[in-house]
C-alpha cells in the first residue's frame, strides 16, 4: 500500500532489495541476461484519489521490454474495463494506455502482470498492483418521476415520487410548489438512495402545478442535473379531480343508538372534499314516511347541515338517505364508504347502557401491524351511542410497560381515535381497560357486551422484522448462546433509512434495522452487570436508552461508523441499569447479512474499556510486574485481541490530537501514580497489522487524568500522540504532576476511503507493548537535572536507565541527561563512539535529533540559552565534544507561512510529489504532476492556484530555476527529441500556455538519454543532466544550454552514476543527489573528470535520496551546501530531510553535514540566497490538504 498517495516511485536502493540487480544494465540486454524487470513506477500512483476518468495510465519498467508480451489489466470491482492501444516510449521502458471508454467513478485498480519480459525474455519479478479513486464528473439525472413532465394526475396524489440516475447523499433537498389551490408538500424522504419522495396535499381539480428540487448532490458532490424536466429544471404537471368523495363523519354517525330525540336539531355530515351544492337532496325517513330535508354547507362545501327540528320520534329508528351528491368535478358520492348504503341509521332513545360496536385493531387481533411513515398506527374504537367526550386518554398496557395516550372523538361522539405510532411494539401484547368510559348521560359501558366480553380490548402486533421503531427486534428473536443473545439479519433484511448512525459524518442513505433489548439486572457499579455489544461485519452501531427515536434527545450511549470486516467484530461495554436498549445497525446501500450479540456481562474483557482496564491486576500472559520498585511494568497485547470500541464512537469522541481521523479498536491501561514528585514514563511500540498509513502497524495515544472516560467532568489530557510505529520506535510520555490514576488509551487509526467518508477498509488493532514505570529523577535523569558541561571536549560517564522526556529519535535504552551554555549560534555534538544522542532547548524544542552522535549533530542554538543534551546511556562513550562556530546560513528554524490548499481545488492536485520548486521574489512555484504548476504568495497567508502549462504531449520533468522573470524548467516526452529545456511559466507562477524552448537539442537523434532531470545555473549557461531512467548500466550525460538560447553542448558522460535528483556546480565540482549502485546521497563529480565515462564520484553524504526529486542548492557565500534527501519508503519509515554541508569542496571532503530539519514525507526545496533561506513543502500529516509551504532560516 503506497503512503500519501505520492508516487510509486521506487527508488533504487530498495528496487535493490527487493528486485536483484534492477538497477544495473542497458537499453540493450547484455548476453546471457537472465536478471528479471521490475516496475518502479504506476501512473496513477497507488493511494491517489480524484483520477480524471480519461487518464492515460502509465508504467515505468526498470529497463526495456519485450513490447509484444504482456498486457494491462484495468478493474473496476470484478469488471474489466475495455483499454486502447498501448504506446511504448523509444527506449522501451515506460508503457501508456488509454481507457476505451470514461473510467467509472469510485475505486479502480490497475494489475501489471508477470506475463510482461523483457528483451531477453526475463518475466517480471514481481506482478505490481496499484488502487486510485477516479473522480465523478457526471451529476445525477433525474431518470423518471411520478406524475412525470407535462402529465395530468389525480388530485388523490399523495407523493411525488423522483427517481435518479445514481446514488446521491441522504442530505434532505429543498423543494417548493407552486400552483392552483393550497399545495403543500411535506417533509421529503428517501426510500433508497436514488429514490426520493414528498408527501404533496391540496391539489384542486384542474389546477396547474410547479415542483422545483435542489440540494441534491452525488457522492462525489456533483449538483443534481435536473433537465429532465424540461428547460426551467422543474417538475410540471396538471391535476384532475377523478375521486369520488365520501363520508369521512356525520353526527349521528352511522349504526348509533340512544340518540337524544327532543336535543337533536340538525344532521351533520362532513365530505372529504369540496361538493356541488347544486346537487344532490337528503330524506329523512321516520316509522315509514319519508321527508326530504332542507340543507346548507359550509366549510368550503365539505360540511352539510340537515334541519330535523320537530321531525324525529322516540325509541323510534331514523334513515337519512343522500341521494344524488357529487363534488365540485362531477364525481358521485360513494357510499359504500362509513355508511355502508348512502345512508345514515340511527336509533333514538336511551334505553342501553353503551357498549362497544367495532374496534381497529380487532378485540383478539393477534397479527396487526406496526406502525409505519406511510401508515401510522392508530386506535379507533367505535361505541354504540354518543359518549362523555370530556374522556379523551387511554391507558395502554402490554410489553412490560404502561402508557397513555390521547385520542380524538369523532363530531357524534361515538368514535375515539388514539394515534400511538411506534409506542406499541410488534411482537407484544397490549389491553386497553374501557370500563370506565361513559355515554353522554353518564351510564357505564356495558363491559360484558360480546364486542369486548371483559371490558377491555385486547391485540397483539404481529413477529418484528427489525425494520423500524415499533418494529424492533426484541429479546424473543434472539438466540441463547453461552448466555448471550444472538441475531442474524440477513441479507436485505431491512430496506428502510430510518436515519441510523446519527454520528455518520456523511449523508448517505443506508437501510437500517434495529434491535431493542430488556435488560434485568443492575448496572457493574451497582453490583450487576455490564451491557455489552457486538456486532459483526461491516455494520456501524448505534446504541439509545429508554427510546427508541432517533436522533434520541439524550444522545446516543454509544454510536460508531467504524466496520471491522467481513471476519472482524466490534465490542462495547456500557454500565447501565435494567431498560430497554436498542441497537441501530448499518452497512450498504442494500443491506448485507450482520450478527449482533447482546449479553448482560459481569466480568468486562480486561482492557477494553473503562469498566476494566489493564492494570496490576491483569492475567499474567499479558501483563509482567516490575523487577524493582522503580522497574517497569509490561503489558504486551497480541494482534488481534482487542475488540472493543469506546474511543471510536460517540459520546466519547475522538482523540484530543486528532480529532478528524476515523477511530477503530481500542484499548485502555490504568496506572496509579503514587507519588506528587515523581516521574511517570510510559512507553509504547505497536506491531502486528498493517495500517492504512503504511505498511507497517500505526496507533494512537492519549494519557488522561481525573478520569478514563472523556465525558468525566474535570478530565484533562496529560498528553495525545498519534501514528505511532515501529519503525518510528512508538513513543515515550513523560509525566509529573500530582498522584493519582493515569489513563492511557491507544486506538487504531482509519482512513475514509469509501463514499461519503465511510470505512471501507477497516484494519483490526494491532497488538501493542505498553511500558510503564515510576521514578524519583536523580542527576542526570532529566533536562532539569541534567549534568552540567562546557563547549569543548567534556568526559562523560552516561548510565542512567530511566528515559525521561525522551528526544523522538531515542527510542530505546536508558537516556543520560547534560547541560551546557552556548556561545555562538551552530554547534556540532560529537561523542567518542557510536550513540544515539540529541540536542533540546530548556523548553523541550528539539534542536537536532541523531542516531550516532559519534558521527556529530548539527543544532541550532542562541547565545546565552542553555541547552540540554540527551544521549542514550552506555559504557562505551567517555568523551563528548561540543564545537560551536557562528554561521551565517540556513540552521533549519521553521516559519509556517500560512498557505493554503484552496477550498475549490482540483482534488488530482498533489503536492506530495513536487517536481521542483522556484523562489521568486514575490512568489513560491512548485511543479506537479504532468503539466500542472502552483503558485502561492511569497509571504504566504493565501490559498495557492493552480494553472497548466501548454505542454502536451510533453510533461514536466524534475528541474527549474528562475531567470529574470521567467521561470525554465526541463520538460520530458517519450522520445529522444522531446526532452527539451523551457520558459514554462512566468515569475508570478502562471504557467505558459505555449512553452518557449531554449535548447537546441544535438544533431541528429537528440539527446542520448531518455530525459532531463537535473538542472543548475553556470553563469550564463545552465547546465542539465540528462538521464536514462532507472536503466539497467547508469547513463548519465551533462549538456550546457546558453540562457539567452541555443544548441546544446556536450559536456561529457558517466556511466557510474545512476540519477540525477538534483544539481549545483561550481568551478571545480558538480553535486548530484544520486546513486551508485545501492548507495544514494550527495555525491560530488570534478568537472575535469567528465572526459572519463567511468570516473568515479565521491560521495560526500550517505543518505536515502529519490534519485528523480531530491534538489541541491549550494550557498557559496556561507561555504555551505544543502540538500533534500526524500525517500519514499515501502517497508520502513519515509524521510524527506533538509540536510546541511559545510565546506562541500574541501580538498578532505566536508567539514560536517548532517539533517537540520526533519520530515516523513514531501518534495521539493527552494533557495533564496539574499536571506538566505529555504522553502519546502511538509506533507508528513499523511494529507495533501494539510500540507504545509514552510520558511527555513
Amino acid at each position: 500500500m503506497a503512503r500519501n498517495a505520492r508516487s510509486s516511485i521506487i527508488p533504487c536502493s530498495l528496487a535493490v532489495a527487493l528486485v536483484a540487480s534492477a538497477c544495473s544494465g542497458d537499453d540493450e540486454p547484455p548476453s546471457g541476461d537472465t536478471t528479471p524487470p521490475s516496475v518502479v513506477e504506476v501512473s496513477p500512483p497507488d493511494g491517489a484519489t480524484g483520477v480524471a476518468p480519461d487518464a492515460t495510465l502509465r508504467v515505468r519498467f526498470s529497463e526495456p521490454m519485450d513490447r509484444e508480451a504482456g498486457a494491462l489489466v484495468v478493474r473496476s470491482g470484478d469488471t474489466n474495463l475495455p483499454l486502447g492501444a498501448p504506446s511504448w516510449n523509444a527506449s522501451g521502458t515506460e508503457l501508456s494506455v488509454r481507457p476505451a471508454a470514461q473510467l467509472p467513478s469510485g475505486a479502480v485498480s490497475v494489475i501489471v502482470d508477470d506475463d510482461f519480459t523483457d528483451v531477453a525474455g526475463n518475466p517480471l519479478a514481481m506482478s505490481v498492483e496499484v488502487a486510485f479513486a477516479v473522480v465523478d464528473l457526471d451529476p445525477p439525472r433525474i431518470v423518471s418521476s411520478t406524475p412525470a413532465e407535462g402529465e395530468t394526475s389525480s388530485v388523490g396524489t399523495t407523493e411525488i415520487v423522483f427517481e435518479l440516475s445514481e446514488s446521491v447523499r441522504g442530505d434532505l433537498p429543498s423543494m417548493t410548489i407552486t400552483g392552483d389551490g393550497a399545495p403543500t408538500l411535506g417533509t421529503p424522504s428517501w426510500s433508497d438512495a436514488r429514490t426520493l419522495r414528498v408527501p404533496v396535499s391540496g391539489l384542486v381539480h384542474e389546477g396547474a402545478y410547479r415542483v422545483t428540487i435542489a440540494g441534491v448532490r452525488d457522492l462525489a458532490g456533483n449538483a443534481l442535473d435536473a433537465s429532465a424536466l424540461g428547460e426551467e429544471g422543474a417538475l410540471d404537471f396538471t391535476a384532475i379531480d377523478d375521486v369520488a368523495p365520501v363520508v369521512t363523519d356525520s353526527s349521528p354517525s352511522e349504526g348509533q343508538i340512544d340518540v337524544a330525540w327532543d336535543a337533536l336539531t340538525q344532521v351533520v355530515v362532513l365530505f372529504s372534499e369540496p361538493m356541488d351544492p347544486t346537487a344532490g337532496s337528503a330524506a329523512l325517513t321516520v316509522s315509514g314516511a319519508a321527508t326530504t330535508l332542507t340543507g346548507s354547507w359550509d366549510m368550503g362545501g365539505r360540511r352539510l347541515l340537515l334541519d330535523v327540528t320537530g321531525r324525529l320520534e322516540n325509541l323510534t329508528a331514523h334513515r337519512v338517505a343522500l341521494e344524488g351528491y357529487r363534488d365540485v368535478a362531477g364525481n358521485a358520492l360513494d357510499g359504500t364508504v362509513r355508511l355502508v348504503d348512502g345512508a345514515i341509521d340511527f336509533t333514538t332513545g336511551d334505553l342501553y347502557a353503551p357498549y362497544v360496536v367495532s374496534s381497529t385493531p380487532a378485540e383478539g387481533a393477534t397479527d396487526v401491524a406496526p406502525s409505519t411513515s406511510a401508515s401510522p398506527l392508530e386506535i379507533t374504537i367505535t361505541f354504540s351511542e354518543a359518549m362523555d367526550t370530556s374522556t379523551s386518554d387511554v391507558t395502554i398496557v402490554g410489553d412490560g410497560a404502561s402508557i397513555t395516550a390521547s385520542g380524538t372523538w369523532s363530531i357524534a361522539g361515538t368514535s375515539l381515535t388514539v394515534p400511538v405510532g411506534a409506542r406499541l411494539n410488534a411482537g407484544a401484547s397490549y389491553s386497553i381497560d374501557l370500563t370506565a368510559f361513559r355515554d353522554a348521560t353518564g351510564t357505564l359501558l356495558d363491559a360484558s357486551h360480546e364486542g369486548l366480553a371483559d371490558g377491555a380490548l385486547d391485540f397483539a402486533l404481529r413477529a418484528p422484522t427489525g425494520e423500524r421503531c415499533g418494529d424492533a427486534l426484541t429479546n424473543a428473536q434472539g438466540v441463547s448462546i453461552d448466555g448471550a443473545l444472538e441475531w442474524l439479519v440477513a441479507n436485505e433484511g431491512v430496506i428502510a433509512d430510518d436515519g441510523a448512525i446519527t454520528c455518520m459524518t456523511s449523508e448517505l442513505t443506508l437501510p437500517d434495522g434495529v434491535i431493542r433489548y430488556r435488560k434485568t439486572t443492575p448496572s457493574l457499579s451497582a453490583g450487576g452487570t455490564a451491557l455489552h455489544v457486538t456486532v459483526g461485519g461491516y455494520a456501524s452501531f448505534e446504541v439509545t436508552a429508554g427510546t427508541c427515536e432517533l436522533p434520541a434527545s439524550a444522545g446516543p450511549l454509544r454510536c460508531s461508523y467504524m466496520s471491522a470486516g467481513p471476519a472482524g467484530e466490534s465490542d462495547t461495554w456500557l454500565d447501565v441499569g435494567p431498560g430497554d436498549y436498542y441497537v441501530w445497525i448499518n452497512n450498504y446501500e442494500t443491506f448485507g447479512e450482520t450478527m449482533v450479540r447482546i449479553a448482560e456481562d459481569a466480568d468486562p474483557r480486561d482492557g477494553e474499556s473503562c469498566l476494566a482496564p489493564y492494570d496490576g491486576a491483569t492475567d499474567a500472559t499479558i501483563y509482567t510486574a516490575p523487577a524493582s520498585a522503580d522497574g517497569e511494568h509490561v503489558w504486551v497485547v497480541p494482534e488481534g485481541l482487542i475488540t472493543g470500541m469506546d474511543r471510536t464512537v460517540t459520546p466519547s469522541g475522538a482523540l484530543s490530537c486528532d480529532p478528524t481521523t476515523p477511530l477503530g479498536h481500542d484499548m485502555v491501561v490504568a496506572f496509579d501514580k503514587t507519588r506528587a514528585d515523581s516521574l511517570v514514563t510510559i512507553d509504547v511500540v505497536p506491531f502486528g497489522n498493517p495500517s492504512p498509513f503504511g505498511p507497517t502497524a500505526h496507533i494512537d495515544v492519549e494519557v488522561a487524568r481525573g478520569g478514563c472516560d472523556p465525558t468525566t467532568a474535570g478530565r484533562t489530557v496529560a498528553a495525545c500522540e498519534t501514528r505511532l510505529s515501529p519503525e518510528s520506535g512508538g513513543t515515550t510520555i513523560t509525566l509529573d504532576g500530582p498522584a493519582g490514576r493515569l489513563d492511557t488509551w491507544l486506538v487504531a487509526p482509519q482512513q475514509a476511503s469509501g463514499p461519503g467518508g465511510l470505512i471501507e477498509g477497516f484494519v483490526p488493532f494491532p497488538g501493542a507493548t505498553v511500558r510503564v514505570s515510576e521514578f524519583t529523577p536523580g542527576l542526570g535523569d532529566t533536562c532539569a537535572n541534567a549534568i552540567r558541561l562546557s563547549p569543548g571536549t567534556n568526559n562523560v560517564m552516561p548510565d542512567r536507565t530511566h528515559r525521561a522526556y525522551a528526544p523522538s529519535c531515542l527510542r530505546e535504552g536508558g537516556l543520560t541527561w547534560y547541560r551546557y551554555t552556548p556561545t555562538r549560534n551552530l554547534a556540532i555534538v560529537r561523542t567518542n563512539a557510536a550513540t544515539g544522542g540529541a540536542v533540546v532547548a530548556a523548553d523541550g524544542t528539539e534542536l537536532g535529533c541523531g542516531a550516532d552522535l559519534g558521527e556529530g549533530l548539527l543544532a541550532a542554538t542562541t547565545a546565552g540559552q542553555d541547552v540540554c543534551i540527551a544521549m542514550q546511556s552506555s559504557a562505551a562513550i567517555t568523551s563528548l565534544a561540543i564545537e560551536e562556530l557562528d554561521f551565517g546560513g540556513v540552521r533549519g528554524v521553521e516559519t509556517d507561512l500560512g498557505v493554503r490548499f484552496p477550498a475549490t481545488g482540483a482534488e488530482n492536485v498533489g503536492l506530495y510529489n513536487v517536481h521542483w520548486m522556484v523562489t521568486t521574489p514575490s512568489h513560491l512555484v512548485l511543479g506537479l504532476d504532468g503539466e500542472q504548476i502552483a503558485t502561492a504568495p511569497r509571504a504566504g497567508g493565501a490559498d495557492f492556484s493552480v494553472s497548466v502549462a501548454g505542454l502536451s504531449p510533453r510533461t514536466l520533468s524534475f528541474g527549474a530555476i528562475l531567470d529574470g522573470a521567467r521561470i525554465l524548467g526541463t520538460v520530458t516526452g517519450s522520445g529522444a527529441m522531446e526532452p527539451r529545456l523551457a520558459r514554462v511559466a512566468d515569475a508570478a507562477g502562471v504557467a505558459a500556455a505555449v512553452p518557449a524552448f531554449l535548447d537546441t537539442p544535438p544533431t541528429p537523434s537528440g539527446y542520448v538519454e531518455e530525459e532531463i532531470s537535473a538542472i543548475a545555473r553556470d553563469g550564463a549557461n545552465v547546465i542539465v543532466a540528462t538521464t536514462r531512467s532507472w536503466s539497467e548500466t547508469p547513463a548519465l550525460t551533462f549538456y550546457s544550454i546558453p540562457l539567452a538560447g541555443g544548441p546544446a553542448t556536450r559536456l561529457g558522460h558517466n556511466t557510474v552514476l545512476n540519477g540525477a535528483g538534483g544539481l549545483a556546480v561550481d568551478a571545480t565540482y558538480f553535486y548530484l543527489t544520486s546513486q551508485v549502485g545501492p548507495d544514494g546521497g550527495l555525491y560530488r563529480l570534478r568537472r575535469d573528470a567528465l572526459a572519463n565515462p567511468a570516473s568515479p564520484p565521491e560521495l560526500l553524504v550517505a543518505a536515502r535520496i529519490d534519485a528523480l526529486a531530491s534538489p541541491v542548492f549550494l550557498d557559496p557565500a556561507n561555504d555551505a551546501l544543502y540538500f533534500r534527501a526524500t525517500e519514499f519508503a515501502f517497508i520502513g519509515p519515509s524521510t524527506a530531510h533538509v540536510w546541511l554541508v559545510l565546506d562541500p569542496d574541501g580538498a578532505a571532503g566536508p567539514r560536517f553535514a548532517g539533517p537540520i530539519w526533519r520530515s516523513t514525507a514531501g518534495q521539493g526545496m527552494g533557495f533564496d540566497p539574499a536571506g538566505p533561506s529555504l522553502f519546502v513543502i511538509d506533507v508528513s500529516s499523511g494529507r495533501n490538504e494539510t500540507s504545509r509551504w514552510l520558511r527555513l532560516d
